[in-house]
């Protein structure tokens, strides 16, 4: 049994939230890292489904964006605000639609 760091969901559909997240706030990668405080390059391994973020990534994730584990790990809307439950299945809704995966969506809200 792995104890740890080891999460095991999907880290395509992983990666498609995050890229929501990103896509709502309008932030970059590299300005996504920054403000949970990890490198560039894990939010990459992340975006190309390599690995998924460590719990504590996670936590920051909710700290900086509002955005709970529960939705990125494993797509539970429910979980998020209503302040951000929309826009965020709106957003994920349309990468998966798209096909985009890999940096924000900036026309995701502009094609309403």
């Amino acid at each position: 049994m792995t104890v740890g760091h080891e999460i095991n969901y999907h880290p395509e559909l992983v990666a498609i939230r995050l890229l929501a997240v990103m896509t709502h706030f309008k932030v970059s990668k590299s300005a996504f890292a920054r403000s949970i405080g990890v490198t560039p390059g894990a939010v990459g391994n992340w975006m190309a489904a390599k690995q998924n973020p460590d719990f504590a990534a996670v936590d920051r994730i909710y700290e900086v964006y509002g955005v709970i584990g529960e939705w990125i790990y494993f797509g539970r809307a429910f979980a998020l605000s209503d302040e951000l439950r929309a826009p965020l299945t709106l957003a994920e809704d349309r990468i998966r639609r798209s096909g985009a995966r890999g940096k924000p969506v900036r026309s995701a809200s502009a094609n309403n």
